[in-house]
């Protein structure tokens, strides 16, 4: 998971549940790619990372440089790139040597310049879940007025998207149920005759076994349930604004963290872009 936000002027201690901190340069907002700036105009390999409007599809744009079939990129045309490739907010997150790209099975892809590989501190790594990386869902099927088993309900599991990817009944007299799936959110559905149909979302750890129990009321109709929301103003976190010092620094921060970034006088220079954690970010005022 992913998110992309803009800072606001002060550099703020990192928050608790930040993972996979990268920094870059803006070079597309609300879908529109930004002129460049100063040695940003310069043609050279660069990479650029974006989020859909939505969120929810990652856009990696690669682009080779000092070569003579490729001389490379500045970052208008990668933020252009980026945008006709369904970008709707992106950074620049490496440039020259640094921008390489490399494959399973076929090596790199795009060396650097030079065609030689080298030790990076930071990249990003692309995994496909669906080819093997799998935890299991389990739950069971209560009423919920006196946690009584419904042994005849059946389960339907989606994506995000609505796609089925599991549906089956219960397995025991608890009314107990499991299904082994790749790792990401699903929307899990529980039904019953005489009973309100119910929903959850639940999500499915790598290599480990997550809980989803439903429990069900008599009624009619059914729940309404659907995945946290992935857009930089609203998620999962509650929003926080990072606010302007008087003297312009920097907080320091708790005992064991750090700060990320540097101060920017320069607002929208400096955009973070967070892996692993779905981030929601700091509003600008």
């Amino acid at each position: 998971q992913a998110g992309v936000l803009a800072p606001a002027e002060q550099v703020v201690p990192v928050e608790p549940w930040m993972h996979d901190v990268l920094s870059g340069v803006s070079i597309v907002r609300d879908g529109v790619a930004l002129a460049c700036r100063d040695e940003g105009c310069a043609a050279a390999p660069r990479t650029g990372v974006g989020l859909s409007e939505d969120g929810r599809s990652l856009v990696i744009v690669a682009a080779a440089g000092w070569v003579a079939d490729a001389p490379g990129v500045g970052d208008g045309q990668l933020g252009q790139l980026l945008a006709a490739a369904g970008a709707h907010d992106a950074v620049r997150v490496a440039e020259g040597a640094t921008s390489t790209m490399w494959a399973r099975g076929e090596g790199l892809v795009m060396p650097s310049s030079d065609g030689a590989s080298r030790a990076s501190a930071a990249f990003l790594a692309v995994v496909d879940l669906s080819a093997g990386v799998t935890g299991r869902l389990v739950g069971v099927v209560e009423r919920m007025e006196d946690n009584r088993a419904l042994v005849a309900a059946r389960i339907r599991v989606e994506t995000s998207d609505g796609t089925l990817a599991a549906e089956g009944g219960t397995l025991t007299d608890r009314a107990y149920w499991t299904f082994t799936l790749p790792a990401r959110d699903y929307v899990v559905r529980a039904t019953v005759a005489g009973f309100r149909t119910s929903c959850r979302v639940c999500t499915v750890e790598a290599g480990g076994e997550s809980w989803c129990s439903q429990f069900m009321v008599r009624g009619e109709g059914m729940e309404t349930c659907a995945p946290p929301p992935r857009g930089r103003d609203a998620g999962p976190w509650p929003a926080g604004d990072a606010g302007r010092p008087v003297d312009g620094s920097v907080e320091p921060p708790p005992p064991g963290g750090c700060a990320i970034g540097a101060n920017a006088p320069r607002p929208g220079a400096v955009w973070l872009l967070l892996l692993s954690t779905l981030l929601l970010g700091l509003r600008r005022r």
